[in-house]
């Protein structure tokens, strides 16, 4: 495998090789019988993404707003369970680290640490 993660199978790949059996298996599984998963999967490989070639990205601007908020880049981070499985910080880290850009973030209950006693005051927890 490459040291570069460039798509799913390779994020999987890696996990895989960090992290103990039981967790992988939690991250890598869905509910009941995975009709869900499965039916992501299948969506998400109907998604093409065509490169434009020979177009000038000098001045690109990917800003949009979502929800009334304007956001840098229509990318949004939502909630997923047990991320303390996987690092130390588990949802405070992905707060810390999106939390800096101006994303949508979505609220979920269930937080091993509360996020806003923890997250520096800069970051919007809404």
């Amino acid at each position: 495998m490459s040291s570069r993660l460039v798509c799913i199978s390779d994020y999987e790949q890696h996990a895989k090789s960090v992290l103990q059996k039981s967790i992988y298996d939690y991250y890598k599984s869905g509910a009941n019988d995975q009709e869900t998963l499965a039916d992501n999967i299948a969506a998400f490989s109907r998604w093409k993404l065509y490169p434009r070639m020979l177009r000038n990205i000098a001045e690109i601007d990917l800003s949009t707003s979502v929800l009334g908020q304007k956001v840098s880049m229509p990318i949004c981070v939502g909630a997923t369970a047990m991320q303390c499985m996987a690092h130390v910080d588990g949802e405070l880290a992905t707060v810390r680290e999106r939390g800096l850009r101006d994303e949508v973030r979505t609220k979920k209950g269930g937080l091993r640490k509360p996020i806003r006693k923890n997250c520096p005051e800069n970051i919007s927890t809404q």
